[in-house]
């Protein structure tokens, strides 16, 4: 399985990932999490929870009308995702965190800034963004410090800085920011800004993996998988998959999937290895798709369907998967043969290659 940098998806508090088997977290301009806790792209979405119970969108804007700065902010919310019985509103949503922001309360700036990164109410403004994370980030808001950093990292907004991206970064990593600790995982591990150091690397991923981020459990697990930086070890490699995927993490799904496929780390079982594939695969995640079509082509925890195996084969060479793009031309010569399955020798690897 080629190294995958699960590590640098630079979360800016945008958050999210990746692995097309060169990284299991890639530096993404969608990556930002937001203080809605909501991972973009990653299929992980806690604002829900982290709402205030029992309130209803009713007694936010009743809140939010006497002026209250974070009654503002969760209407904002509410109008930004469609919660509690709020339509789904962005130019609303950004009015009400910018109303929230100008009484100084660093949700509202964050998720202002969060509004001229995505464009959402707003045309793109990746400079205004980095304005207004700052000054979330000054009052110690660690959702924007995580972010602010993140746009040093990539030099988007402001000049690419890496002295002020660990400064920030760290300040957040310092307040049990999930995303953080795992990008100072990823800074320590890749030598950014910092000198490479394996035992730091280790202590940050784990660190973000047992405070609940899918992206340092995904890390966690690929290290344990690859044997890299720590001895190898399938199980607790599984242990942290398993955490991973179960929210929703697709890359950690595919590594899941390849774990019950091969037998690594737990009892092989082609089914449940399928189940993760499919499941990465519905997100987008290259590696899934190839996997699947794997499935399909050889009966693996499914019944053969060729049709479906080229389908996902080419899903995944649209992505550059080059063994994809190899196992549809064999698959599609094997077709024109008349022979239904590619034979062996018209195989360029085994069925179940690393990802």
């Amino acid at each position: 399985m080629n190294r995958t940098l699960f590590s640098i998806v630079f979360l800016l508090i945008f958050s999210t990932v990746v692995f097309p088997r060169q990284s299991f977290a890639q530096i993404s301009s969608e990556t930002f999490t937001d203080k809605e806790g909501k991972e973009h792209d990653s299929g992980i979405d806690r604002e829900v929870k982290d709402l205030p119970s029992g309130k209803t969108f009713q007694e936010f804007m009743a809140g939010a009308l006497k002026g209250d700065a974070q009654n503002q902010f969760e209407v904002g919310r509410c109008y930004r995702n469609g919660l509690r019985g709020a339509p789904k509103n962005l130019e609303e949503a950004l009015k009400w965190y910018r109303k929230s922001a100008e009484q100084g309360n660093s949700n509202g700036e964050n998720n202002v800034g969060l509004c001229y990164w995505h464009g959402e109410g707003v045309e793109r403004d990746d400079t205004q963004a980095v304005s207004w994370f700052r000054k979330s980030a000054e009052k110690g808001n660690s959702d924007a410090q995580n972010n602010l950093s993140c746009c040093y990292m990539m030099g988007t907004g402001v000049a690419q800085d890496y002295v002020e991206m660990i400064k920030w970064c760290e300040k957040a990593a310092e307040q049990k920011h999930g995303l953080a600790e795992n990008n100072m995982g990823s800074n320590y591990r890749f030598g950014m800004g910092v000198p490479k150091d394996n035992q730091k690397a280790v202590a940050y991923f784990l660190r973000s993996a047992e405070d609940g981020c899918s992206l340092g459990q995904g890390n966690l697990g690929e290290i344990y998988f690859e044997g890299e930086l720590v001895p190898r070890d399938y199980e607790q490699a599984v242990k942290w998959f398993q955490k991973a995927a179960e929210q929703g993490y697709q890359a950690a799904e595919s590594y899941l999937g390849v774990c019950y496929l091969k037998g690594r780390g737990v009892s092989r079982d082609l089914v449940e290895a399928k189940k993760w594939f499919q499941k990465a695969a519905d997100k987008g995640d290259s590696a899934g798709q190839f996997y699947l079509g794997d499935c399909y082509q050889w009966g693996l925890g499914c019944s053969v369907d060729l049709e479906l195996a080229k389908h996902y084969y080419q899903l995944a060479a649209a992505q550059g998967r080059k063994m994809a793009k190899a196992r549809l031309e064999n698959l599609n010569a094997a077709t024109n043969l008349g022979l239904g399955h590619a034979p062996s020798k018209l195989l360029i690897a085994d069925p179940t290659p690393s990802p």
